[in-house]
């Protein structure tokens, strides 16, 4: 078995509102969420290295308290693609092309984590006859026809509502709420589903607590309508939090549990649903 990479020296009974457990929680939370090697190196795998510790190489030890640090690293995700979209469109660019380099330089700073979780998500939902044979064709590597189409369909969903979203700002601003928020709801789905698979990383994290929970559901909540505003931000968020659930639901019916990829496909589902709604304010 490979090294899962340091644990996190943690003190027993440590307060976790501190400055030191804040800071703790963002690096780990974001070697999980991003391609950045904030501990000298990243997540070695896709989407499925959540549940697969042999194919992880980021710190684990914290990984169920730093899960309420997961808005804040979608909101430097978010940001990242934000400050590309002001700049492409102060180069001239429209709204289609600057929107699609914003959308692809989120992919680029998480590493393509959820979408690959999302292709392998929808092959196993699309192929697999039964309960089993979803999970085998999660596992595989190769991308079948259902992959490529929820991919395409994805991607051209986001880029499609960020460029429909009138004003430059305006859309920058949706953009880190989407990112922010579809991240925000993780944690929820990791504490209230059960496990799909006996073993993995997930497993050996354990399942967020409550605090973390409230913290994350909060933190992107508050986000969300800071960005947005009241009116939209509230639709938005009740559009998020639906999409968030019905996938999860049906994560629990065909599957038993929650995998990698599925937190992928749930992470996609919430953001589109953000958009969409921020596109249609």
């Amino acid at each position: 078995m490979s090294d899962p990479g340091p644990e996190i020296d943690l003190t027993p009974g440590e307060p976790r509102f501190t400055p030191a457990a804040w800071w703790r929680d963002i690096k780990v939370a974001a070697a999980f969420l991003t391609r950045l090697p904030i501990f000298g190196r990243g997540v070695s795998g896709g989407a499925e290295g959540i549940d697969d510790a042999e194919e992880a190489a980021f710190p684990v030890g914290d990984l169920r308290f730093a899960s309420r640090a997961f808005p804040i690293i979608g909101l430097g995700v978010g940001l990242a693609g934000a400050v590309i979209l002001i700049l492409a469109k102060f180069a001239g660019l429209g709204a289609f092309l600057a929107a699609t380099l914003a959308i692809a330089t989120t992919v680029v700073v998480t590493g393509a984590l959820h979408e690959d979780g999302l292709a392998d998500a929808a092959d196993g939902f699309g192929a697999g006859r039964d309960r089993e044979a979803k999970l085998a064709i999660m596992r595989d590597t190769r991308m079948g026809a259902f992959a490529v189409l929820a991919l395409v369909i994805s991607l051209l969903l986001r880029i499609g509502a960020l460029a429909g979203i009138g004003g430059t700002y305006s859309a920058a601003a949706a953009l880190i709420a989407a990112a922010s928020f579809s991240r925000a709801v993780l944690p929820a789905v990791m504490a209230s589903l059960d496990h799909a698979r006996a073993h993995g990383l997930a497993v050996t994290a354990g399942k967020p607590p409550q605090e973390s929970v409230i913290v994350s559901l909060v933190l992107g909540a508050v986000f969300l309508l800071l960005l947005l505003g009241p009116g939209t931000g509230f639709i938005a968020l009740l559009c998020g939090v639906a999409a968030a659930a019905t996938l999860a639901a049906l994560a629990q019916a065909k599957l038993g549990g929650f995998t990698g990829d599925v937190l992928g496909a749930i992470q996609q589902g919430t953001e589109i649903a953000v958009l969409l709604a921020a596109a249609a304010s």
